[in-house]
């Protein structure tokens, strides 16, 4: 399926040649618009566990064995799985970096204090009219203030 940089980069649209043989098309292949599939692909990645105590790493390999062997990470593993999966499917796909709105100061309302535990990554889709849509594939995780929604 060709990836549409209609409004985005190309480079957004890249998969190693080698990930277009790990068979997950098939997560997909019902879904009938670009949302859906990417909602089918986050659903997917909700039924992994997230685990902080996972070895490092950003090789092939170590997506291939976050996928189909140990389904356990954080969400540097899920988001990147995730854009990954997405563009290979032809989805125009890229990982975003940022914080949640941290804790609040207990003294002083209007305070939050933000820390390096606060740290987050999530996958957007390029969506046309839409723009960059982000999905949250992590476990227990929302997007950013979605708990105000």
């Amino acid at each position: 399926m060709a990836c549409s940089t209609s409004g985005t980069s190309s480079r957004r649209c890249r998969v190693p040649i080698s990930f277009q043989s790990f068979g997950l098309f098939h997560l997909t292949e019902d879904q009938a618009t670009p949302y859906d599939k990417a909602l089918a692909l986050q659903a997917h990645l909700r039924t992994f566990t997230y685990d902080l105590n996972v070895g490092k790493g950003h090789s092939e390999d170590a997506l291939r064995t976050f996928l189909f062997e140990t389904k356990r990470g954080y969400c540097e593993q899920f988001s990147g799985a995730f854009a990954a999966m997405a563009r290979s499917v032809g989805l125009p796909a890229r990982v975003a970096i940022g914080f949640s709105p941290g804790a609040q100061d207990p003294n002083d309302l209007n305070l939050y204090r933000v820390r390096g535990v606060h740290a987050h990554a999530w996958p957007e889709v390029y969506l046309g009219e839409y723009g960059w849509v982000p999905f949250e594939p992590t476990p227990g995780r929302g997007p950013p203030r979605a708990d105000q929604w």
